[in-house]
């Protein structure tokens, strides 16, 4: 292979490039009781190389269970500082995740509704019948997903919040319905719960909010008083 040829294939191009000299990477294992015990015994013998490593390790297999127990209890403060190491490293990967999309939530569910279907076709059919499902969605069903902040919870539930703006009684009565809330009993405004999408739907339908279900209003302007005008307007 040219030498050209086999450089290009090993330089990442691009954002790849700046993504991996930026990534932090997972933190090293710690050393174990034998590598520290072969370490000690080539400071000690002079031996270095394959000789010096193999005649180590003859010497690390002479040795008894206490005796290499004790070899292993001197790394426990490197064991402790890996440990914590990866924690920070886990809890970056976490903080620096990109969110899910909202196709993603939505193949998340779809997954889980029709597995059997999806499970017997080759990808390309999955892949297309799956964008079919997406591209047949309905706008205040789209919404959801598009919207939605929380993870998946089971299918069919979807994760909404309750309108900022004072709805009709009838409305409410519809949300607490579909959200579980016993009799005599509201939800808090902006209290996120669960219900299923086409009792959201329906609710929306009921409301007149048009296709933003987690919007809380039906007008874009941001003017709560107006929007609350909208909703009394409504009953």
């Amino acid at each position: 292979m040219p030498r050209a040829r086999r450089n290009l294939r090993k330089r990442p191009r691009g954002n790849a490039a700046g993504i991996r000299r930026t990534l932090p990477k997972r933190p090293p294992r710690p050393t174990s009781g034998f590598n520290l015990f072969v370490r000690e015994q080539r400071r000690v013998t002079g031996q270095t190389g394959p000789n010096g490593f193999r005649a180590a390790a003859q010497a690390w297999n002479h040795l008894t269970a206490n005796e290499k127990n004790n070899w292993a209890r001197r790394n426990a403060p490197e064991r402790l500082n890996r440990k914590r190491a990866v924690q920070r490293w886990v809890d970056h990967e976490k903080a620096t995740r990109r969110p899910p999309t909202a196709y993603s939530l939505f193949l998340k569910d779809l997954w889980k509704q029709e597995e059997r279907t999806l499970a017997a076709m080759d990808f390309q059919a999955a892949a297309r019948y799956a964008s079919n499902r997406w591209v047949a969605l309905d706008a205040a069903t789209r919404a959801i997903y598009t919207n939605r902040r929380l993870p998946a919870g089971p299918a069919p539930q979807i994760a909404a919040i309750v309108p900022v703006v004072n709805p009709p009684a009838a409305v409410m009565d519809m949300i607490n319905d579909a959200a579980g809330v016993p009799g005599g009993q509201n939800l808090q405004v902006g209290e996120e719960v669960e219900m299923n999408v086409a009792d959201l739907a329906g609710i929306v339908a009921a409301a007149g909010i048009g296709a933003d279900p987690l919007g809380g209003g039906g007008n874009d302007d941001g003017d709560d008083d107006e929007e609350g005008e909208n909703w009394e307007d409504a009953a």
